[in-house]
């Protein structure tokens, strides 16, 4: 967008003249006359759509182009037969060539790739030639004082919007291809992880353009699932073990890993039983039985005595007096 300019005046008049008390009827600003009368800016053609009188004698010339050069007069008319005057000499406006928006190219064809050399260059048409800065959004510093900003070799992180001033602003954004960062691997479940629970694992990775992922076992073959997330429902201790995140994209791949520990449920028990006769007499054998909880190193033993169906049918002796 060009210029706009806003050309200043002051005039007074006299309060009356004889019986006639005065009165400003119409202000304007001309450059051309025609049959010996003032054109109003506001009618000129050359000038459509680019005046605004203000408060006062001021007029704002928007959109300045190297045309409007001239010497700007400004004339009010009263009420009064004599009541037309002319500030003399007016104003002489000059316009240098205005440059067009400065231009920029890219030195890479085609995508930009991280590593590559790479240079913007910042172009214009502006008389004398333009003073160049280079700046990265929000940084106050400019990152060069030349027509040309160098990256040697390109990295991810030089990816951004990047301003060329000479006179004027040019944004230039770019975004470069590279391959996935080492992916960040976490699981949904904030404490320990027991039987029975459903439990995702979620993959991130920085990569451009975007990363594709695949889920891996350790020691199996066969993916577990191709996506951002993994998703394990109903989850035993068959599940525990070392998983794998592959995050890749047509510049390459990478992978890490987070190893998965399921806990037995609290409430779990397992019942270890066994039959071991002991002969303790002639008469009398005992069993032994275990029972632990399915976490727990600790096994209860308990001894009973085992009867045998012949023992059990003989008929009980009491002792009489």
């Amino acid at each position: 967008m060009r210029s706009t300019v806003d050309l200043q005046c002051n005039y007074t008049h006299p309060d009356r003249e004889g019986d006639t008390v005065i009165e400003v009827t119409n202000r304007i600003w001309f450059t051309k006359e025609q049959l010996a009368a003032p054109v109003d800016l506001k009618a000129d053609p050359d000038y459509a759509g680019r005046i605004e009188y203000k408060n006062g004698c001021a007029v704002a010339i928007r959109d300045v182009r190297e045309s409007d050069a001239a010497v700007y007069k400004f004339r009010f008319i009263t009420n009064h037969p004599s009541g037309k005057h002319t500030g003399l000499p007016g104003v002489t406006l000059s316009v240098s060539d205005m440059p067009n928006l400065p231009s920029v190219s890219l030195s890479s064809s085609g995508h930009i790739v991280e590593g590559d050399p790479t240079t913007l260059t910042c172009s214009s048409d502006a008389n004398p030639v333009a003073t160049y800065s280079w700046y990265k959004k929000d940084a106050s510093d400019p990152l060069s004082k030349d027509s040309q900003l160098v990256f040697k070799s390109i990295q991810s992180s030089d990816s951004g919007e990047y301003y060329c001033y000479p006179n004027a602003k040019m944004l230039f954004f770019f975004s470069l291809l590279h391959p996935p960062s080492f992916p960040v691997v976490s699981h949904s479940f904030p404490g320990e992880v027991m039987e029975g629970i459903s439990l995702t694992l979620t993959c991130i990775s920085d990569s451009n353009p975007a990363a594709n992922y695949t889920w891996f076992k350790e020691n199996e073959k066969t993916p577990q699932s191709s996506g951002q997330n993994l998703t394990i429902t109903n989850i035993g201790r068959q599940h525990s073990g070392l998983y794998y995140c592959e995050a890749h994209n047509s510049r390459g791949s990478h992978k890490s890993a987070i190893h998965l520990t399921v806990a037995a449920s609290k409430s779990a028990k397992a019942s270890i039983s066994f039959k071991h006769d002991v002969q303790d007499n002639e008469h009398h054998k005992v069993g032994c039985s275990c029972t632990a909880a399915a976490d727990s190193s600790v096994c209860f033993f308990s001894l009973y005595e085992v009867i045998s169906e012949e023992e059990r049918s003989k008929p009980t002796q009491r002792e009489t007096k």
